[in-house]
């Protein structure tokens, strides 16, 4: 059995994420220092440091919002947030990545660039050189932005081995990440809806991360999860941002809303003159708690009915014996790739957008069709509509 990425299993460590943080502000501090060396004037100054800094406040909001009555995310502009996640994340670590190759290859040359002869043009370029992040932050903000409503309909075809003849053509609307909250407005979610209802779909199968971050949001999510129509009905598992805020009020509440939310168990239900047998697991940090879902799922296969796996984390397929089709989201579809192999997908996942085939079983990944990053590069939101076919 093949071997999970290193990121992907140190990504859900205590440890790991209090290293990132360390990086957020480190990065933070060093481009402030550089913005300070380089800028003269106190007003020009005091602006830039102020761009710099204000991020920072994302680091204190994600350290006190939780276990705090504070939610600054639900007075937080937008906008603001979307802002602060691209400084933190992408802007300021990559700037401060410039910087220090630049120091270091001036070390080594051990000498420095000859100055403009004209001190006013130095100044000039100088202070020119110090806009480029927050110029760059401003930029990525405006092509994030527009963008973040958008989704595809993705139409996927799969061959599946022994898949009854009652059930040859069956359509799974597949969702899956919809993270509803700071950046999903209600006119997003009409869209959302009416698209799932326009597929003519047998089932809707969603695949966690309902919400994302405040268990508030769940009465609105939950109302667009029952507008959705299927002829077998709708079916979810649970995902890692569902948990975030209070797991068992998350679990509770979709429950007392009538929505199968499938926690380690599963629903048959009939379809096309067929039996489909969907299961969910729960959620598990790491790999040894979803082989263990797994293999609880393993145990509940019923002889007839036709096995489909809802798990929130796709490696979960590694260990799906049994089940011919599993259905996964949590990638994003890699969220910032530079093309269909290269970039953040490949590095921490094994399987993250579409379709993949051992055996005779297969696994479909879902882009998801939220977003909890203001931006995608190459990994666009999606609905998936899943149809399956005898194999020839």
């Amino acid at each position: 059995m093949s071997r999970a990425p290193p990121l992907a299993v140190l990504a859900y460590t205590p440890a790991v994420f209090a290293l990132i943080l360390a990086l957020i502000v480190v990065s933070d501090l060093v481009v402030a220092a550089w913005t300070a060396r380089r800028v003269r004037g106190r007003v020009p100054r005091a602006l830039l440091l102020g761009f710099a800094a204000l991020p920072m406040l994302q680091i204190v909001w994600m350290l006190v919002d939780r276990p705090t009555s504070i939610r600054a995310h639900e007075w937080v502009p937008m906008p603001l947030i979307a802002l602060s996640y691209l400084w933190n994340l992408i802007v300021a670590p990559l700037s401060a990545l410039a910087i220090g190759v630049s120091a270091l290859s001036r070390r080594i040359a051990s000498r420095r660039p000859p100055d403009p002869p004209d001190l006013s043009r130095r100044s000039l370029l100088r202070a020119s050189v110090a806009l480029v992040p927050p110029v760059g932050a401003i930029g990525t903000l405006a092509v994030a932005l527009p963008s973040l409503g958008d989704f595809r309909i993705r139409h996927l075809r799969l061959a599946m081995p022994g898949l009854p003849e009652e059930l040859d053509g069956l359509v799974i609307a597949h969702l899956s990440d919809l993270h509803y909250g700071k950046f999903t407005t209600p006119a997003d979610i009409d869209r959302m809806v009416e698209a799932v209802n326009g597929l003519d779909a047998d089932l809707a199968l969603f695949t966690g991360d309902l919400i994302d971050l405040s268990i508030r949001d769940l009465p609105a999510a939950l109302d667009a999860l029952g507008r959705m129509r299927a002829r077998g009905g709708l079916f979810a598992c649970e995902g890692n941002h569902d948990l975030i805020d209070d797991p068992e009020a998350f679990r509770r509440t979709v429950r007392d809303r009538g929505i199968p939310l499938l926690l380690d168990e599963a629903r048959t239900v009939e379809v096309r003159s067929g039996r489909v047998s969907v299961h969910g697991v729960t959620w598990a940090r790491d790999g040894a708690g979803r082989r263990e879902a797994a293999r609880r799922a393993r145990a509940r296969i019923e002889t007839g009915a036709f096995p489909i796996l809802l798990a929130h984390h796709p490696h979960a397929f590694d260990d799906a014996l049994g089940f011919p089709l599993t259905l996964s989201g949590h990638t994003h579809g890699g969220m910032l790739m530079w093309n269909e192999r290269l970039g953040a997908g490949p590095i921490l996942y094994r399987y993250w957008s579409g379709p993949y085939t051992r055996g005779d079983r297969s696994i479909v990944v879902s882009n998801g069709i939220g977003n909890w990053f203001p931006l995608r590069t190459r990994a666009p939101a999606e609905i998936i509509r899943l149809t399956l076919a005898r194999s020839a």
